[in-house]
């Protein structure tokens, strides 16, 4: 005999709405991501995975040059901005910088010759001149594309900024290779949470219970 498996159906676990579809959104997915299922738990690139460093304004005393790291200079936790690199600490063939977020909070201490890996990624070389307090760079994260794809575990090459949840789809689609526009659910809403669709790495209730907070963090609640 041969079984047949349905497929949720648009807005299946919709429970509750704002009025006057205040709930409602539109959502480009990003191709590539393949079928997609009504309830799916979304999350938007918010972020570009390259970044660009400039000379601090006015320039530099010391010589040495800033390298972003080539595979992956944009880490989880990063913001679209300036981020600023200044030497706090002048040494000899060496110094200590601190890295401020483009919201001006610094998020952590570095040194010459060391790798920096925190929200960005990159290394600052001796140059032939020592670096005097007061130097350093900015470091540019671009905006992402603002597209949408299924909310993974973690911070994840090419979908940067998407593993914040933030979304639910009310439509399914066909994205395996082009961007697909659909209604999505982003605001004021309630969803039973036995009808939504997790990315593959969300796979334990741990990481479910994560997506949860987030969307309840946009104003979508999962009832179960």
């Amino acid at each position: 005999m041969t079984v047949f498996t349905e497929g949720r159906h648009p807005g299946e676990g919709l429970m509750s709405e704002a009025g006057f579809h205040r709930s409602r959104g539109v959502a480009i997915i990003k191709g590539g991501i393949g079928i997609l299922s009504p309830g799916t738990v979304l999350g938007r690139l918010t972020l570009a995975g390259t970044a660009a460093s400039a000379v601090k304004a006015g320039g530099n005393t010391g010589t040495g040059v800033l390298t972003l790291d080539p595979a992956a200079p944009v880490l989880a936790g990063a913001v679209s901005g300036v981020y600023q690199v200044r030497f706090i600490e002048a040494v000899a063939n060496a110094g200590q910088f601190e890295v401020r977020d483009p919201g001006g909070h610094m998020i952590g201490v570095g040194s010459v010759g060391v790798a920096f890996a925190t929200q960005i990624a990159f290394s600052i070389a001796d140059g032939a001149t020592d670096f005097a307090v007061g130097d350093g760079f900015d470091i540019t994260v671009d905006a992402g594309s603002g597209k949408f794809a299924p909310s993974p575990d973690a911070y994840t090459a090419g979908l940067e900024g998407a593993e914040v949840a933030c979304a639910i789809a009310l439509y399914g689609a066909d994205a395996t290779t082009d961007d697909v526009e659909i209604a999505i659910i982003e605001r004021d809403a309630e969803w039973n949470g036995h009808t939504v669709t997790f990315d593959a790495s969300v796979d334990n209730d741990a990481k479910k219970a994560t997506k949860a907070a987030q969307l309840a963090a946009a104003g979508i609640i999962l009832r179960y």
